[in-house]
């Protein structure tokens, strides 16, 4: 093979290559932009569901939980009258949680596991993936902690 078919060979192969990488990533922000608006669903049920098994375990109220409107959450201590905001920021597919005893913000991307892509939430201090639920454990433990 002459040396120009060869390199004709090399560019196109790393252009359909490029290519791809492009179409995955259009691909990837379509899956996060669809996905974001349940995904904060998702993780409101899921301190809902928290406050609820909290407080029946303690056979009282502890926390009480409201949404506010569809981008937020608000828990409030029942005893110190402290209140925890986390916010959803659909634009930048963020939660902010304020309230702690230093501000959390988690991001939602999408990840390859098992070669299927997934949306998760990835704590934006420690880069670990967490679950909607152990977000919400974490959450309320540490808020509980603080406002005590």
């Amino acid at each position: 093979m002459e040396w120009t078919a060869e390199a004709l060979k090399v560019y196109e192969e790393k252009h359909r290559r490029e290519a791809i990488k492009d179409e995955i990533c259009v691909l990837r922000g379509q899956m996060r932009r669809e996905q974001a608006p349940g995904r904060w669903i998702d993780l409101s049920g899921q301190l809902r569901a928290c406050v609820v098994e909290l407080n029946r375990k303690a056979g009282r109220t502890i926390i009480s939980d409201q949404a506010t409107h569809t981008k937020q959450y608000v828990l409030r201590c029942e005893e110190s009258g402290a209140t925890l905001k986390i916010d959803f920021h659909p634009e930048m597919y963020r939660v902010s949680i304020d309230g702690l005893s230093q501000p959390r913000e988690f991001e939602l991307t999408i990840r390859t596991k098992n070669g299927n892509d997934t949306a998760v939430w990835i704590d934006r201090q420690t880069g670990m993936e967490e679950s909607d639920r152990t977000i919400a454990e974490s959450v309320i433990l540490e808020f509980l902690t603080v406002s005590a």
